[in-house]
């Protein structure tokens, strides 16, 4: 009788049991597949793996955006774990003994396979089964970056991927390294952009789609539900407060509190700092070069958010701060927009070098470095103007995305009557933004630019309403605005 009872209990607790380990294990699948974020860029390394043309591909971007997580996750996915040959330079210096001599694919693999770190890998010129070579933080190893061109005639069994956070510097700079010219191919990787925010939230491709056409009605703000328009808005919102540096967003998906995010968005701007110090030549530019940085939440707080190197040192000359912005550009922390003398193609020649603005390349950063009261203002639509710049930071970064981050954005001040937000070009013709975070969305400066009637010039007002079109000026909610720039800039890179 008790071993019956006892046998019963054990079948009745096993069964429990076994609905409890599927209960939790349905919910661990749920979570995985959301922290698994989805980024764009991982279309373009499956494009750029199946082509018969392929050169070895350089992937720059600011530290902590993702690089090396995706490309880990790349390689595990397309290639097989004995053809898989990963260097991190920063974390393994010896291997740039690799690349001291002979710089030919054969001998740097002959090299590679007497390493006892690559034992177990299989060297076999294969191409059926290419090898993955994978070098982290590059731009610590010169002579690697000139091994690209020899690397890039064994692109039929051997693939080769790069990458690194201060990248940028190294090939802005040139270094002693001689750079392979037409021999790689280069992209810029950037935090999460509005569209992969919204998939991180399980907004799907279909539902995203069907917004993305109502950009091009000529009366968009009547598309749309007011109750849809508000939560669309609260999610644009919160895509300012925590930003798009893939840990924010996955502490947020995790907790859906903002203490741990703004925790790690202050981690990130002390790394950046750190790596100022470690990285930039010499204590007087490294200090300069940290005023920048740290000036810049400040500066945009300014009515103009004209960066003004006299807020640093009322002494300072922009000559001396010439070589630690372009350090700050360069490293993927800062987007730069520059002032036209007038508004007319081709707008690059008209840009005036030393009349600038300075945004950070992230608005979580950027508002994690502003009071908690700013943050809270943000995300319960504060009729306050422009906190710190920071929604005319955003689309800053939609612009500066949409564009690779090739090249400055633009934007126009006549007087102190007359000054247009962004100057861009976008598809076939030259637009003028205006970003009105408010409930004011008069715009006489706007106004006073379509009414001249410059060719192929239009008007864009970008905002937090639902407004239909309204004269010469098109009206766009922010959150469809950064889904039309929202189009993957990786497509045309690798054909």
């Amino acid at each position: 009788i008790i071993c019956e009872k006892g046998v019963k209990h054990i079948y009745k607790n096993a069964e429990k049991g076994v609905k409890h380990i599927y209960k939790n294990a349905e919910k661990g699948v749920k979570y995985a597949r959301r922290m698994v974020m989805k980024r764009k860029i991982l279309s373009l390394l499956e494009r750029w793996k199946s082509s018969p043309l392929k050169k070895p591909l350089l992937i720059k971007g600011a530290r902590q955006v993702g690089k090396t997580y995706i490309i880990n996750e790349f390689a595990n996915a397309n290639y097989e774990k004995n053809r898989i040959i990963r260097i991190n330079f920063e974390e393994q210096p010896q291997m740039e003994e690799v690349f001291s001599s002979s710089l030919d694919a054969d001998s740097i693999l002959g090299r590679l396979s007497q390493r006892p770190e690559f034992r177990n890998i299989d060297f076999r010129q294969d191409a059926i089964h290419p090898l993955f070579l994978f070098l982290d933080e590059i731009q610590k190893c010169a002579k690697a970056i000139t091994a690209l061109k020899f690397l890039s005639s064994a692109n039929s069994y051997l693939h080769v991927i790069g990458s690194g956070s201060l990248l940028g510097v190294a090939l802005g700079k040139g270094g002693d390294s001689s750079y392979p010219v037409g021999y790689v191919e280069q992209v810029e990787l950037f935090p999460l952009d509005f569209e992969e925010f919204m998939w991180a939230f399980d907004y799907s491709d279909s539902y995203i789609s069907s917004l993305k056409q109502l950009v091009f009605e000529p009366n968009a703000g009547s598309l749309v539900e007011e109750t849809v328009h508000q939560k669309l808005m609260e999610l644009f919102r919160l895509y300012i407060v925590v930003g798009g540096m893939p840990e924010a967003v996955r502490s947020y998906l995790e907790t859906r509190t903002f203490a741990k995010v703004r925790a790690i968005q202050q981690q990130l701007i002390t790394g950046y700092n750190a790596d100022i110090q470690k990285y930039v030549n010499g204590r007087t530019q490294q200090l300069r070069v940290s005023e920048i940085f740290r000036t810049i939440p400040q500066q945009l707080k300014n009515t103009s958010h004209k960066f003004k190197f006299a807020a640093i040192n009322k002494n300072a000359k922009s000559r001396e701060f010439a070589d630690p912005l372009s350090w700050l550009i360069l490293s993927g922390l800062v987007v730069r927009c520059e002032n036209l003398k007038r508004v007319e193609e081709p707008i690059e020649s008209f840009s005036k070098k030393t009349d600038f603005k300075l945004y950070l390349f992230d608005t979580g950063l950027l508002l994690s470095q502003l009071s908690e009261d700013d943050r809270y203002s943000v995300l319960q639509a504060s009729e306050n103007n422009d906190i710190g710049g920071i929604y005319e930071n955003a689309v800053a970064t939609i612009l500066h995305q949409y564009h690779g981050g090739v090249g400055p954005l633009h934007y126009y001040h006549e007087n102190d009557r007359l000054e247009i937000d962004f100057v861009d070009r976008i598809r076939r013709g030259v637009i003028l933004i205006e970003v009105k975070p408010g409930s004011n969305l008069k715009s006489a400066s706007l106004n006073n630019m379509m009414d001249r009637n410059i060719e192929r010039v239009s008007g864009l007002k970008v905002s937090g309403k639902l407004v239909k079109q309204d004269g010469k000026e098109k009206n766009l909610p922010f959150y469809l605005f950064a889904l039309l720039l929202a189009n993957n800039h990786y497509l045309p890179l690798i054909d």
